[in-house]
């Protein structure tokens, strides 16, 4: 009897299956050298803030003052979490995230001074189980939240030249589809403000 109950024990040990890889979120966050320029050309920080979502839609049809003043009404409970990080100018940083269990959408907001002209959010679907890698580059009046490449032309690039490049092509970039943006004005941010640290590790230039 003993041989058996240790040969079953041995099975119900060998059967326990094996935890799922976490879920992570990293960033590589480029600020382009002409962004968010004021009424002199002068370009400026652009502060961004981070949404860790369920469901996408309430934050897809919202206006621009929806999220930037009301965001917790707007979202509701598709809001999981939110930090905000500041943007300088031609610079590059990395940012790892804390998800939360049940996010399915990063979705960023950024703060441009020309708001109504920019294409002002982006947002991307997170993988559960898996690293969630991407590209947030922030340009003249345009964010944009893509997957890493292997090149260096495009969104992507995290070069001087691929965010002046970045820059010409957002001098043409079409506005938020979104008209009730427009009717609504934001206060410009003029200096650089401090990151929120909850959940959020950001690194200098690498």
């Amino acid at each position: 009897m003993i041989p058996a109950f240790a040969a079953v024990s041995l099975t119900a040990c060998s059967s326990t299956p094996t935890p799922p890889p976490p879920t992570t979120i990293e960033l590589t966050v480029v600020g382009s050298a002409a962004l968010n320029p004021d009424p002199n050309g002068r370009p400026s920080p652009v502060m961004l803030r981070l949404y860790q979502l369920g469901p996408s839609d309430a934050f897809a049809n919202a206006d621009f003052f929806q999220i930037v003043d009301q965001d917790k009404a707007t979202l509701g409970p598709t809001l999981l979490d939110r930090q905000e990080l500041a943007v300088p100018p031609d610079s590059r940083q990395t940012v790892t995230i804390a998800p939360k269990p049940e996010v399915k959408t990063l979705a960023v907001a950024a703060a441009f001074r020309a708001y109504e002209e920019a294409g002002w959010r982006a947002m991307a679907v997170i993988k559960p189980n898996t690293r969630n890698a991407f590209v947030l580059t922030a340009k003249a009046s345009k964010v944009t939240l893509t997957p890493p490449r292997d090149d260096t032309d495009g969104d992507s690039a995290p070069t001087e030249d691929g965010a002046k490049a970045d820059d010409a092509k957002a001098a043409d970039a079409k506005p938020d589809d979104k008209p009730a943006a427009k009717d609504a004005a934001i206060k410009a941010v003029t200096d650089p403000l401090p990151a929120a640290t909850t959940n959020l590790i950001v690194k200098g230039a690498s």
